[in-house]
């Protein structure tokens, strides 16, 4: 949330982002079989731009930065300047996030950052985010087959309650590249844009890519069969949901 005093400073965005250890999490919690988002619209096919990386944890990186802007660590190894502190309220709404969050939060303190986690439920971490009231949110945000800016990152969805930009960003160059892919009906420019789009989200570092789930799972009966013509096992090909589409018998 932009909004929020300590993120108005692009710096302090990045070395926040350097200090969150996905690698570990993804290690101890998720036994190494989850990957990692690298960009804001990954998995839409040209659109996505394959060029962005997502900032990996580094504490050499995150002191680099905190002491060119003038930051020093505390006695408990918290930065801080004057009378700020770099403690950050990070709110998550699923029981299940709990180990995770907790080993976020060990990692990041090495990093000289303090996370306190708020665990809320989910109707009420949902109004808060959506009242604009939260500092750091950890979510899943759904997109579709084709990437949709204007909702998450345009100015005119900006400091206002009930509306996706749940950032607060408002950037008059991602404006323009927004209203430019809106009013597009050039499938290349709308890609070209797409890319410059995701390039700027990277650049504003207003969201840290985390997990995500490369494969399914799927378990059924051994009395459950499919059925023979014309019920096919499942769609392949140029679907994109392959797996909503099979037929049981």
């Amino acid at each position: 949330n932009l909004n929020i005093p300590i993120f108005k400073n692009i710096q302090i965005r990045r070395a926040f982002a350097h200090a969150i250890n996905f690698n570990k999490v993804n290690k101890e919690v998720f036994l190494n079989e989850y990957a990692r988002l690298q960009s804001f619209y990954s998995g839409v096919g040209q659109y996505t731009n394959r060029r962005i990386r997502a900032r990996s944890f580094n504490i050499k990186t995150v002191e680099q930065i905190m002491k060119k802007a003038g930051w020093k660590r505390g006695q408990d190894g918290i930065w801080g300047k004057q009378k700020n502190r770099f403690s950050v309220k990070v709110s998550f709404s699923n029981p299940l996030f709990r180990q995770r969050m907790v080993l976020i939060k060990e990692e990041a303190k090495k990093a000289g950052v303090e996370i306190i986690l708020r665990e809320l439920d989910r109707s009420s971490s949902y109004r808060e985010i959506m009242e604009k009231k939260h500092q750091v949110s950890y979510m899943g945000w759904v997109i579709g087959i084709r990437p949709s800016p204007w909702q998450a990152f345009h100015s005119d969805n900006a400091n206002k309650p009930q509306t996706n930009n749940v950032n607060n960003l408002a950037d008059t160059l991602m404006d323009s590249y927004i209203d430019r892919y809106r009013k597009s009906i050039n499938k290349f420019e709308r890609i070209m844009l797409s890319k410059q789009i995701q390039k700027r989200i990277y650049d504003l570092c207003v969201w840290i890519p985390m997990e995500r789930i490369p494969f399914t799972r799927e378990f059924h009966w051994r009395w459950l069969k499919y059925p023979i013509i014309p019920g096919p096992k499942n769609l392949r090909g140029d679907s994109k949901y392959p797996f909503f589409y099979g037929y049981y018998w």
